[in-house]
């Protein structure tokens, strides 16, 4: 739905209403892998810190620049992303340092800020890392809720939620929850 989305409604209106329906699938998740969490937080800290200056970042770009060229600015940020996850060989998994937890952490709270968008950095992130299936769960979990969580924060500060962003989340999920619905199925099987 995302990166198709500016497509059919306003960035400015379609992200607090994806951030609205995301706040609460994202912090259940993370409290479903919660046993998972403190083993891991020590290493995710930094990364879940610089979150909070790349969504501040993110979310004041989102409510300054004028619709057109927002609407640019984010297929011009998504554009490479879908590239590099499409025909980039993954990078073999390995330790991954403070700087470059900071770096991810900060691009990935700028690109969700801006777009709602943080698969393609976290999924970086989790496979350059190397982790196992239940700890890249819990950790993916954890980012997502926390970036989630701040973005409501920023946006609800700059006044990006409105009625009518309101009433498109409320539209939206149902499409979501079956969409959810239809990706658990399919991934049990």
């Amino acid at each position: 739905m995302v990166p198709t989305g500016p497509l059919l409604a306003p960035v400015r209106l379609l992200n607090p209403a994806l951030v609205l329906i995301e706040l609460p699938l994202n912090v259940s998740a993370a409290l479903l892998h919660r046993r998972r969490i403190p083993d891991l937080w020590r290493e995710l800290r930094p990364f879940a810190l610089a979150l909070l200056p790349g969504i501040a970042l993110g979310a004041l770009v989102l409510r300054g620049l004028p619709a057109p060229l927002l609407k640019l600015v984010c297929y011009g940020l998504l554009l490479p992303l879908v590239l590099l996850q499409l025909f980039a060989r993954p990078p073999a998994p390995r330790s991954v340092g403070l700087r470059a937890r900071t770096g991810f952490g900060f691009a990935t709270g700028l690109f969700y800020g801006l777009t709602t968008i943080s698969g393609p950095t976290l999924a970086l992130y989790a496979h350059r890392r190397g982790y196992a299936k239940d700890d890249a769960r819990a950790a993916l979990s954890l980012l997502r809720a926390m970036e989630s969580v701040i973005a409501f924060i920023f946006f609800a500060a700059l006044g990006l939620f409105t009625l009518q962003g309101f009433r498109l989340a409320l539209v939206l999920l149902p499409a979501a929850l079956l969409g959810l619905w239809m990706g658990h199925t399919l991934a049990t099987r």
